[in-house]
């Protein structure tokens, strides 16, 4: 399997409270070069919904 690196993250805006975090897996090569990202948002701000979703 090759490596892999994971990074949390969060995007505040300015003083307001966090509006939403998720977590990133890169896959490296053999070179330790990012070959792909998988992103995932782990939990968005209260109200928000995901295009095409109800």
């Amino acid at each position: 399997m090759p490596p892999r690196a994971r990074l949390a993250w969060e995007i505040r805006t300015g003083d307001d409270p966090s509006f939403a975090t998720g977590t990133d897996i890169l896959h490296l090569d053999e070179g330790g070069r990012i070959s792909s990202v998988a992103v995932s948002l782990d939990r968005a701000t209260e109200g928000f919904t995901a295009p095409g979703q109800p």
